[in-house]
């Protein structure tokens, strides 16, 4: 089985099973590269590679992605949110993703989705997550809406050959917040 959680990091751990509990195994999973899967996916990498020597997943897969991807998607679309350094703009382009009020939002919430699903899908590879996958931390509750139309999951198995294998895969979202802390 395995673990991701994205909220002001992203955590991916793998779950074993030694005949008594599953055990967690800790990894820095989150700061793997990030693999594009789509041509605008590969733009976006381009994009923070002006910004950034490496782009690991954490980089979008965390609060502060949606900022990236709101200025990436339209850098010329600014919120006054975007003009105070201490705020955190991630809630108001996810709930105004959610509430469809700002066009730019709702695709940088989709695009999120898409890229949090690929990852979940690649670590489903790497650990053969037969038993499951296990979404958690603050920002798949926050979105639990998005998360269940299926563009988080169309993500996930859309990895040719394996989309059969994936398909099958059970995926969780755990709705505690504080279940990855724990």
């Amino acid at each position: 089985r395995a673990l991701l959680a994205a909220g002001t990091g992203l955590g991916e751990s793998i779950l074993f099973w030694d005949n008594s509990r599953y055990k967690v195994v800790p990894s820095e999973g989150g700061h793997s590269d990030f693999a594009p899967h789509t041509e605008r996916q590969v733009e976006l990498l381009r994009f923070m590679l002006r910004r950034y020597p490496q782009v690991s997943g954490e980089l979008i897969l965390s609060g502060r992605g949606f900022r990236t991807l709101h200025e990436f998607i339209a850098p010329d679309v600014k919120h006054p949110i975007f003009e105070d350094p201490d705020a955190d703009p991630a809630p108001f382009i996810t709930r105004s993703g959610l509430d469809k009020s700002c066009p730019v939002c709702v695709d940088a919430l989709d695009l999120w989705t898409a890229v949090y699903g690929a990852e979940a899908g690649n670590l489903a590879l790497k650990v053969l997550a037969l038993g499951g996958v296990y979404v958690a931390g603050g920002i798949a509750v926050k979105i639990l809406g998005k998360m269940k139309d299926g563009t988080f999951f169309n993500a996930f198995k859309d990895k040719w050959q394996f989309t059969d294998v994936l398909a099958k895969i059970p995926v969780s979202i755990v709705l505690n917040e504080s279940a990855p802390l724990i």
